[in-house]
């Protein structure tokens, strides 16, 4: 199913090829828990648990269940698997493939400590301060794939964005803009596409006075392949969201657990694209160059597009919540996140170089590093959970947590309008309809093995918060459509019904743990989880003649394993 195009393909008319999407939005506000070895080994179904350091950031009342303090640090290893395949065009043939990609890496998904203090006289026995830096996702991702295509170029669709939409209101790139404003100022004093004036200056696309239009090195001047191309495309995205938790919690007769806490979610995102095209026999692609010393004709090798993307987003939020003991046996935990407000510091660049057999008239063209700061409000989110306890042989523990993502927006640094207006508008409106309620059910369950060693597993089903919709004409709507036709929306030429969540997006973990607790401070645990994430498709550029733009669908898993260390005082 399609329902999104990637960074090139819907930043071929923009100025600048930075983040501000709804998918950013949701990247950066979205959880996927991870906390100590225990906690993720127990699906993270802790709110009603407590006791635990990984469960702090999901419910701070988690610091006071323990009558002792303690210290843990859990390291481990995330590894990323991807199954690629390529179609030339979406919906139109074979898939080519799949490629298989694997990348891994350190991660410190926990560290953290926490205090216990007796409170002699007054309602509460004691009070704990806890500092915790858990980990909250997780953006680790490689894939490659490959095929043949026939029928459109990256240089095609550069062409036609150069020819028609360069400024992002209908306009065509001016052929001599490098002249008019040199090399730097053609990328920061015009309003033209950072993509079409790489493109441009990498001779992937090039002014041709005759026909009075810009035409793809790879095309004929009919919009056909001068003949098939070897397609490649490589995504990458690096990178974690670690809250930084100061909590401070309450221990009412050991029955009843209050905590408040501090969040500051920090969070490093790297995004890279590389795009190559390569002709399948370089003799169909002859071009002959204007230069100092005449034409020269030569044959036309190949082109990379490489587009890098970096992100650091800081913020602030607030939580409360309660664990409660009614009876023997039961207990009943809850908790309330306030939405986060972010900063985010971006920088990005695009590069394309273009290559001939006669290597003097290869050629690259260069953005400069662009840097952008804006602030943007992510969900507020809830979590319920309720769990038994079977005297000394063990647990069952359920969570529920909901997030509201319809209320996230994007804002410029110093602006105090309406959300609905401004730099913003278009995706803060996309983001009020097309986003909603995201829901997480998370179980876990422990059985100990004598005084000592236990057993755990765990799962977590997480929905998407993305929707569409049908409109007043019937057709299915997803965002990308609405943005697309975003004025038509607005003047109600066109309305949206029906709105509908596509529950097989969901992601699916599955874990299993193992637990030491030794007669002394020391304990340690171990977990290893399997995430299952749904397919997904992009296309690298945009469709712009009468054949579909290519499509990539991958299939990622993502594993995780940790161990903790802790030590009890």
């Amino acid at each position: 199913m399609k329902k999104y195009l990637l960074i090139i393909a819907s930043c071929l008319a923009s100025v600048v090829a930075s983040g501000q999407s709804m998918y950013d939005a949701i990247a950066y506000g979205e959880n996927n828990y991870y906390g100590t070895a225990r906690s993720i080994a127990l699906g993270n179904a802790v709110t009603a648990l407590g006791g635990d350091l990984g469960a702090v950031s999901i419910n701070p009342a988690a610091a006071a269940v323990a009558n002792y303090s303690q210290f843990v640090i859990t390291p481990g290893v995330s590894i990323s698997s991807s199954s690629s395949s390529y179609a030339a065009e979406y919906g139109v043939g074979q898939y080519q493939g799949p490629y298989n990609s694997n990348r891994g890496r350190f991660i410190l998904p926990n560290v953290g400590m926490n205090v216990n203090f007796y409170l002699p006289d007054g309602f509460f026995k004691t009070m704990s301060f806890a500092v915790v830096c858990n980990t909250t996702q997780q953006h680790l991702f490689f894939s490659e794939a490959a095929g043949t295509n026939s029928s459109t170029s990256m240089s095609g669709a550069m062409a036609y964005s150069a020819n028609f939409n360069a400024d992002g209101a209908g306009h065509m790139m001016e052929p001599d803009v490098f002249k008019s404003y040199g090399n730097e100022g053609a990328y920061t004093n015009t309003v033209y596409g950072w993509n079409e004036l790489c493109a441009y200056q990498g001779n992937m696309i090039s002014y041709d006075s005759k026909h009075k239009g810009y035409w793809g090195v790879a095309e004929a001047f009919d919009g056909s392949l001068l003949g098939p191309l070897r397609q490649t495309s490589q995504r990458q995205r690096t990178g974690t969201k670690n809250d930084l938790v100061a909590s401070f919690a309450f221990n009412h007769e050991d029955n009843f657990y209050l905590g408040f806490s501090l969040g500051i979610p920090f969070q490093r995102y790297a995004y890279s694209e590389i795009f190559r095209e390569t002709p399948e026999d370089n003799r169909q692609f002859p071009i002959t160059f204007n230069t100092d010393k005449g034409e020269v004709t030569t044959c036309y090798t190949g082109s990379v597009y490489d587009y890098e993307y970096a992100a650091n987003v800081d913020g602030i939020y607030g939580k409360v919540g309660f664990i409660w003991l009614p009876v023997t046996g039961l207990r009943v935990g809850a908790s309330f996140q306030t939405p986060t407000a972010m900063t985010i510091s971006e920088t990005y660049r695009t590069a394309i170089t273009s290559s001939f057999e006669d290597n003097r008239l290869s050629s690259t063209g260069a953005s400069p590093c662009g840097e952008y700061r804006y602030r943007m409000v992510s969900p507020y989110r809830a979590s319920l959970g309720l769990a038994t306890t079977f005297g000394t042989a063990g647990l069952l523990s359920v969570d529920y947590e909901i997030t509201d993502f319809s209320i996230m927006s994007y804002k410029e640094m110093g602006y105090n309008g309406s959300l609905l207006n401004g730099t913003f508008a278009v995706v803060n409106n996309v983001m009020r309809n097309f986003c909603g309620l995201a829901h997480q059910l998370r179980a876990g369950a422990e059985f100990n093995l004598g005084p000592c060693f236990a057993v755990r597993l765990g799962y977590t089903l997480k929905t998407s918060p993305e929707c569409h919709y049908t409109n007043n004409r019937g057709d299915t709507v997803y965002a990308s459509d609405y943005e697309m036709n975003y004025d038509r929306y607005v003047s109600r030429e066109l309305t949206l019904t029906n709105k509908t969540y596509d529950f097989s997006q969901a992601v699916h973990s599955a874990s299993l743990g193992f637990g030491y607790a030794s007669l002394g401070s020391f304990f340690a645990d171990a977990v290893v989880r399997f995430n299952k994430y749904p397919e997904s498709s992009f296309a690298p550029y945009a469709k712009y003649s009468n054949a579909n733009e290519p499509d990539v669908r991958v299939r990622t898993n993502l594993f995780d394993a940790a161990v903790t260390f802790g030590w009890r005082f």
